[in-house]
């Protein structure tokens, strides 16, 4: 039940009903300010990003992670491992499971999350211009294939900075 696995308004209690007037709104929560809240936020986890990252391709180099963040956070432990395995070809691998927010034993907490990425895009900065498809290829990576202008599979001619997003 959380933003990695895309929700409903059902997931998060169904719409709710103020049992009576909202007495002191810094700590309680009208109906009408929480149904939109919960609805809006189910709406996004079906198509917002859930990561993203940056890094450098120079050549045959190994890739060089620039920078990172997902909606499980961006810490060191949970960042994307970045591999060029081949000519033009890149996998971005996040953890197999992450964690929300939520701590342990906080009221909504259900522990780690089986990531199921399900699709994504990239994009390629500077002023080279390159061709790039991304595909999602298992629950938890993307694989970027990276082309010239010619359309063949091809390594970076120097340093380029590429963004991946996935959803």
């Amino acid at each position: 039940m959380t933003a990695f696995t895309g929700d409903s308004l059902a997931t998060y209690g169904g719409a709710i009903n103020d049992y009576s007037p909202v007495v002191d709104p810094t700590v309680d929560r009208s109906a009408a300010g929480m149904n939109p809240a919960l609805a809006a936020t189910a709406s996004m986890t079906h198509t917002a990003p859930r990561a993203w990252c940056r890094f450098t391709l120079n050549g045959t180099a190994a890739p060089v992670l620039v920078a990172h963040d997902a909606m499980w956070g961006n810490g060191i432990a949970v960042a994307p491992v970045v591999v060029r395995t081949g000519t033009g070809t890149v996998t971005v691998t996040w953890p197999t499971t992450v964690q929300d927010e939520i701590q342990v034993g906080a009221p909504g907490y259900t522990g780690p999350t089986p990531l199921n990425l399900r699709g994504g895009w990239a994009n390629a900065r500077g002023t080279t211009a390159y061709q790039r498809n991304l595909d999602v290829t298992s629950a938890n990576v993307a694989t970027l294939y990276v082309f010239n202008a010619a359309g063949s599979a091809a390594d970076t001619a120097g340093a380029t900075d590429f963004d991946v997003f996935v959803l």
